[in-house]
């Protein structure tokens, strides 16, 4: 009798045992991801760490304390100890890339390049803004453009030109066919001109900055040309009716230095 109760609790906790493997088997299948779910669980991880970053970008923009773009008043600008800045500009091969809300103009080559105190910073890219985002004595341009340098460290320089209406620019007409092109996200272009989109007075101001779009990042070197070069109407409302606004807000100050330079 005593050797039957035995041989039951064996059997018991034996048919237990087994059933608590299988739940085991179980549950860890179900929680160790196999290479589908994996790939979903590292998509979800990547997700998340992009909402994480989208978050930490958007403290940045508000957070710095020397963000851009700025109003720059004459009584502000200092007229000694300003950077030298060079332009090397040549004609290149560039790559224009549409997005939703955006475009931007690429360079393939990056031979072009802009010199700060000797820095060397090699042109990347160019996009607009519309209005301009910088101000000048409180005064708004139509548009803004902005061409994009970055040096070996990773640092920025950004030159920035104004926009105003007037007379039809043939630089950038084969640029506007290509955003009115509801069929092409992508083209290539042989060869473009950059001295093209720069003014004749090369006179302007330099200042400490941040990038303009998430994530504002700051210490970049901010070129702006005093006078504008112009678009016809045309033009700038095709931008406008792509794309709608694009600038941001103008941003304290909080008594940087501001030079008037030229540029050669």
């Amino acid at each position: 009798m005593k050797l039957n109760y035995y041989i039951v609790i064996f059997l018991l906790s034996l048919c237990l045992g087994v059933v608590g493997y299988l739940s085991y088997q179980k549950s860890t299948i179900e929680q160790s991801p196999g290479e589908n779910d994996y790939t979903f669980k590292e998509v979800s991880y990547t997700d998340e760490e992009k909402k994480i970053s989208k978050e930490l970008e958007v403290h940045a923009c508000e957070k710095g304390t020397m963000q851009s773009p700025i109003q720059i008043e004459y009584k502000n600008v200092l007229l000694e100890d300003a950077p030298k800045i060079n332009i090397h500009y040549e004609k290149e091969p560039v790559v224009l890339i549409k997005q939703r809300n955006q475009f931007k103009v690429y360079s393939k080559s990056n031979t072009s390049f802009i010199s700060v105190d000797n820095e060397q910073y090699k042109f990347h890219s160019f996009h607009f803004h519309l209005p301009s985002e910088h101000q000048i004595e409180n005064q708004n341009y139509d548009m803004e453009l902005h061409l994009v340098h970055e040096n070996e460290k990773g640092d920025h320089a950004v030159i920035a030109v104004f926009i105003k209406s007037g007379e039809e620019n043939e630089a950038i007409k084969e640029i506007w066919k290509f955003i009115q092109d509801e069929n092409m996200n992508e083209k290539e272009m042989d060869s473009f001109n950059l001295l093209q989109l720069i003014p004749e007075v090369r006179e302007g101001y330099y200042y400490s900055g941040s990038l303009t779009t998430p994530p504002c990042k700051e210490g970049v070197d901010w070129i702006v040309f005093e006078e504008p070069i112009e678009f016809s109407i045309e033009q700038i409302t095709m931008f406008r009716d792509v794309f709608g606004h694009t600038n941001r807000p103008i941003q304290p100050t909080n008594d940087r230095k501001i030079f008037k330079i030229t540029i050669n």
